[in-house]
């Protein structure tokens, strides 16, 4: 047997809790509700630029990897030696892309000092963070 509609079965007040809308039966939980069902995109990180002993060099972005490791992996002829941030080997010019990097270290601030060239970083210690 179905229910039947009334005039007074529309009042809002009459009704119970569950003809509420969703979203203020969510709130009353402490919940929100999903605005969308598709997954927002994620932008891809844009292509690092740099420049080492004349040579131009492009490096794509992995979170938490220095820009050496990515560009050894993605077979960029990047010159280095120690990895450790003292010898200045891995120096690198960025051209493109220095947001996306982290802060220059100590150790890398300190290698680098003598140096007057702008944008120049150790690949072995910048390090991909955005």
């Amino acid at each position: 047997m179905s229910k039947k509609l009334t005039v007074g079965s529309l009042i809002e007040s009459k009704r119970g809790p569950e003809s509420r809308p969703v979203a203020q039966r969510l709130a009353s939980h402490g919940l929100a509700p999903r605005t969308s069902s598709v997954p927002p995109v994620a932008t891809p990180p844009r292509p690092i630029k740099l420049r080492q002993s004349g040579r131009s060099l492009v490096v794509s972005a992995l979170s938490g990897a220095t820009l050496l490791q990515a560009g050894l992996r993605q077979a960029q002829p990047i010159a280095y030696k120690c990895q450790k941030g003292t010898c200045g080997q891995c120096a690198v010019q960025v051209i493109a892309g220095a947001e996306q990097l982290s802060p220059p270290t100590p150790l890398e601030q300190q290698t680098l000092s003598a140096s007057r060239t702008s944008g120049l970083r150790l690949s072995c210690q910048a390090r991909f963070c955005c």
